[in-house]
C-alpha cells in the first residue's frame, strides 16, 4: 500500500540497507540524502519526477519504501541555492562540446546532443544536501533526460520562446474577446480552462508556447494571448458547485462543445451534481448500470438551479409588465392542468390533440417521434434500448413497423436492427445474447443457449450440425492463430538457425472441393506435423487452407520436403492457388541468420542493417519484383505494397533502425517486419507449380545471401542482373529465362 501520495516531497536516505533501492554499479548514489518528488507508485516501488531518463527514455529508477525517509518538513525546503547559472524556461542554450564522465550509461545516451543548440522547456527545483539545484528538461529530446547546470555551456538566446508559460493541469482563465486569428468555440470566452499539453510553435518570427487544453474538442491549438493569467480560486467555478447541488445545464451550445451526443437532450434541464473532479463534475441523472455518464464541464453549467429560477422568474415578470404596458398581454390555458401561460413570454407546447400544453405537462405526458417527428402520448409511444439494455429513444407505433426494429423474444425489448441477432425465426437482443449466453449455429445458424449446443474446435453448433470428429477437416485445420513450437529442419546437421538460412512457408489454397477429405488425405502424409500444419485463414473462402512448413533450408525443401504429395493431393481435390485469385505463397525467413557472421556470433545492428538491405533492394527493383511476383500491382498495393523506407548510404545504424520502426506498424507490406523472429516476404503469388514453387524459395535464398554479402552502397548501385547472375540456382534460372527477366549465368 502506497504510504505517500503523487506530489509528496520525501527525503532519500544518507546511506543505503539492504534491499531499500534498485541501485545497478551505483548509479542511484547520487541521490542519497536528496530531496525527490513523488511521480508515481505501482504497488511496489514509487517513481520519482528528479530522475526521469537516467534508466532510458522518460524512466527513472525504482524506489522501494525502504529508500525512503520520509515526508520533508516545510521549513526544510528553504535550502539555498547552490551557486550555478540559472537558465528558465522558454531560454535557447547550448551544450557542451564534452561532458565531464563521457562513458557513464547516461552520458553515452546523450552524446549525440554535444555542441547542439536546445531550447529549455521545463524547469524543475531538485532539494539536495548540499542546497537547491537545477534540473532542465529540453524541447529537442522530448523531455527524455535530466540536464544540469554543468551540461550546458552558455545561453544563445535568453527567453527564445516568447509568450506566458503555463504546466499541464494549470487553470487559466479565457479571454472575453477572440484575437483575429484565434478560432475557438465562443463558448469557452471568459471560461476556466486545463492546459492538457504544452509546445512550442516555431514560424518566421520565432518561437512561441503553443498548448492545447481539456475543454476544447476540436483540439485547436492555443497561445499565451488566448489566457487572461491562471485563474484564482473565486474565478475557477469548479469551486462555486459541489456533490448533491441541483444546477441548470445551458439551453443552446455548438454541438462541436460537447463531449458526446447524448448530452444534447439534456439542454436546458436541472440535473444533480453526483461527484466532482478535477475539471468536470458527473450528474446523478444521466447514470446507467453500464455507464457512469458522460463528463459536464463547468461551461455547460448555465448555474444553480435556485439561482436561475429566480432570475427566470424576475425575467418573466418584467416581460409581463411590458406586454401589459404595450396592450398586447393575452393568456392561454394549459388544456391539461389549468395553469395560465403568456404568449410571448412562456413555451407554450401543442398536445397530439392541437391543444394549449404548459412545458411540465407536455414533458410527462408527450414526446416527438425521434424518427418522424411527429407528436404522440407518451402512453401510445415505444421506447428502444440499445445494446446495453439502456433506453434511447422513443417512436411512434408506426415507425416501429415500418423502421428496422425487432423485439427481443427473451425480454420483450424494442432494439435497432444493429443491436439484435436472428435467424429468420428467433430474434435476441445483444444484452441477452451475452447474459443469457446465445449464439448462432456455426453450420445452419440458428440461435440457441449454450446448454441447447455443443462447442466443438473453436465454434458453437447446434445438436443437429455438431461435426462428426473422424471426418471433420476442422480436425486436422486449426485456427488462424495456432502456432506449434517449431521443428528446425536441414538435410545436414546445423548448430542453430544462425548459421544457416531457414525457410518457413505459408502456402494458401482455395475454391476446392471437399475440404474434409481434402484435409485427411493431406493429414496422412508421412511427415504431416513433423515438416507442416493446416489453418483457417480469413483471407480465403470457406473452403480455403493454408499449409504453414515448419522452417527448413533451402536443400531440405528442394530435396527431402514432401511437396510433392502435397501439391498433387490438392489438385486431386480441385484446389487452387495461383488461378484462384486469393491466395498467396509467404516466405519467412530467419532473422537470427542475418544478424550473425562468417562464425556465427551475432548482433543487433548486423541484422538491421542486411534488413534495411533487403528493403531497398526490393524496393529499387520494385517492377521486377512486380513482375517475378506474377501479382498485378493492383494485388500488391492491397496485400503486400512497396517498402517505402528512405534509407540512405549515409544513414548510421540508429538512422536506420529508426526507418526501419516506421515499417513495423503494417504488416500488409512486401516484406513485413511485424514479427520478432523472422521477416516475411509477401508478395509472391500462390502457386502450385513445383518447379514455381522451388524458383520462389531459390530467389529468396539468393536475396538474402547477396545483400548479406554486400554493403549498403553496394547495394543501392546494384543492378536486376548483378543479383540474378551472382550464383546460379537451376530452378531460379529457367524460371527467368521462361519470363525472360535477364541472363543468368555462374558466379
Amino acid at each position: 500500500m502506497a504510504v505517500y501520495q503523487v506530489g509528496d516531497r520525501v527525503r532519500i536516505v544518507s546511506e543505503w540497507d539492504n534491499e531499500c533501492h534498485q541501485n545497478p554499479e551505483g548509479l542511484m548514489d547520487h541521490w542519497l540524502g536528496a530531496t525527490m518528488t513523488i511521480k508515481s507508485w505501482n504497488g511496489v516501488s514509487y517513481q520519482m519526477e528528479e530522475d526521469a531518463g537516467e534508466r532510458g527514455e522518460n524512466y527513472g529508477w525504482n524506489w522501494f519504501p525502504g529508500a525512503i525517509v520520509g515526508l520533508v518538513a516545510a521549513a526544510e525546503n528553504n535550502e539555498e541555492l547552490l551557486e550555478e547559472i540559472e537558465y528558465n524556461a522558454g531560454d535557447q542554450v547550448r551544450i557542451v562540446d564534452e561532458f565531464k564522465d563521457m562513458y557513464t550509461w547516461e552520458s553515452l545516451g546523450r552524446k549525440g546532443w554535444l555542441g547542439k543548440v536546445m531550447i529549455i522547456d521545463k524547469k524543475i527545483a531538485v532539494h539536495t544536501i548540499g542546497g537547491i539545484k537545477y534540473i532542465y528538461r529540453m524541447f529537442e529530446d522530448s523531455g527524455c533526460w535530466n540536464w544540469e547546470s554543468e551540461d550546458i555551456a552558455g545561453i544563445e538566446k535568453e527567453s527564445f520562446v516568447q509568450g506566458a508559460y503555463y504546466e499541464p493541469g494549470n487553470r487559466v482563465k479565457v479571454v472575453s474577446e477572440w484575437t483575429t486569428m484565434t478560432k475557438h468555440p465562443n463558448e469557452l470566452l471568459e471560461q476556466v480552462v486545463t492546459i492538457l499539453e504544452r509546445h512550442i510553435d516555431f514560424n518566421a518570427k520565432g518561437a512561441r508556447w503553443a498548448y492545447h487544453v481539456k475543454e476544447d474538442f476540436l483540439v485547436g491549438t492555443w497561445h499565451s494571448d488566448d489566457f487572461v493569467g491562471i485563474a484564482s480560486p473565486e474565478e475557477d467555478p469548479m469551486n462555486k458547485y459541489h456533490e448533491g447541488d441541483e444546477v441548470r445545464i445551458v439551453s443552446e451550445i455548438d454541438s462541436m462543445c460537447m463531449p458526446d451526443n447524448r448530452m444534447l437532450k439534456w439542454l436546458g434541464k436541472k440535473m444533480t451534481i453526483h461527484a466532482k473532479y478535477s475539471n468536470y463534475f458527473r450528474m446523478k441523472e444521466d447514470q446507467t448500470s453500464h455507464s457512469s455518464g458522460s463528463r459536464w464541464y463547468p461551461f455547460l453549467i448555465r448555474g444553480l438551479e435556485s439561482e436561475v429560477r429566480a432570475q427566470e422568474a424576475k425575467e418573466r415578470e418584467d416581460k409581463i409588465m411590458e406586454l401589459k404596458e404595450k396592450g398586447e398581454y393575452e393568456e392561454v390555458v394549459c388544456s391539461h392542468c389549468g395553469c395560465v401561460l403568456v404568449k410571448g413570454v412562456d413555451e407554450i407546447f401543442t398536445s397530439p390533440n392541437e391543444e394549449p400544453m404548459c412545458e411540465e405537462c407536455f414533458e410527462t405526458n408527450c414526446f416527438t417521434c425521434e424518427d418522424c417527428g411527429d407528436i404522440c402520448w407518451k402512453e401510445e409511444g415505444c421506447q428502444v434500448y440499445d445494446g446495453d439494455d439502456e433506453p434511447f429513444k422513443m417512436i411512434c407505433e408506426i415507425c416501429k413497423f415500418n423502421g428496422s426494429y425487432a423485439e427481443c423474444e427473451r425480454c420483450g425489448h424494442l432494439v435497432q436492427e444493429d443491436d439484435y441477432i436472428s435467424d429468420g425465426y428467433t430474434t435476441i437482443c445483444r444484452t441477452c445474447e451475452r447474459r443469457y449466453d446465445y449464439h448462432a449455429c456455426y453450420e445452419c445458424g440458428s440461435i440457441s443457449t449454450e446448454d441447447e449446443m455443443q462447442y466443438y474446435n473453436g465454434d458453437w453448433y447446434c445438436l443437429d450440425c455438431v461435426p462428426d470428429e473422424d471426418s471433420s477437416s476442422s480436425k486436422y485445420v486449426k485456427n488462424y492463430d495456432y502456432k506449434p513450437y517449431p521443428n528446425f529442419l536441414s538435410e545436414q546437421k546445423v548448430p542453430s538457425e544462425r548459421n544457416a538460412l531457414f525457410m518457413g512457408v505459408e502456402l494458401e489454397i482455395d475454391k476446392g472441393e471437399r475440404p474434409c477429405a481434402c484435409a485427411e488425405e493431406l493429414a496422412e502424409i508421412e511427415t504431416y506435423d513433423d515438416e507442416f500444419y493446416m489453418k483457417h485463414d480469413g483471407s480465403l473462402e470457406d473452403v480455403g487452407i493454408e499449409i504453414v512448413s515448419h522452417p527448413a533450408t533451402l536443400s531440405y525443401h528442394l530435396n527431402r520436403f514432401q511437396w510433392k504429395e502435397v501439391f498433387s493431393t490438392a489438385k486431386k481435390f480441385g484446389y487452387k492457388s495461383h488461378d484462384a485469385g486469393t491466395c498467396g505463397l509467404h516466405v519467412h525467413v530467419s532473422r537470427a541468420y542475418l544478424a550473425a557472421d562468417e562464425n556465427g556470433a551475432t548482433s543487433e545492428e548486423r541484422e538491421e542493417l542486411n534488413t534495411a538491405k533487403i528493403i531497398l533492394f526490393v524496393e529499387k527493383h520494385w517492377d521486377e519484383m512486380v513482375r517475378f511476383s506474377r501479382r498485378d500491382k493492383y494485388q500488391l498495393d492491397r496485400w503486400a505494397k512497396c517498402p517505402d523506407s528512405a534509407i540512405t548510404p549515409e544513414d548510421e545504424i540508429g538512422n536506420i533502425k529508426d526507418k526501419l520502426y516506421n515499417l513495423t506498424d503494417d504488416r500488409y507490406q512486401a516484406v513485413n517486419l511485424c514479427n520478432s523472429s523472422t521477416i516475411e516476404f509477401r508478395l509472391f503469388r500462390g502457386t502450385l507449380n513445383l518447379n514455381t514453387f522451388k524458383a520462389t524459395l531459390e530467389f529468396v535464398q539468393l536475396l538474402c545471401d547477396y545483400c548479406k554479402e554486400h554493403n549498403l552502397k553496394e547495394v543501392l548501385d546494384s543492378s536486376w542482373d548483378d543479383l540474378i547472375s551472382w550464383r546460379e540456382y537451376p530452378e531460379l534460372a529457367t524460371y527467368l529465362k521462361e519470363r525472360k527477366m535477364g541472363s543468368v549465368s555462374a558466379e
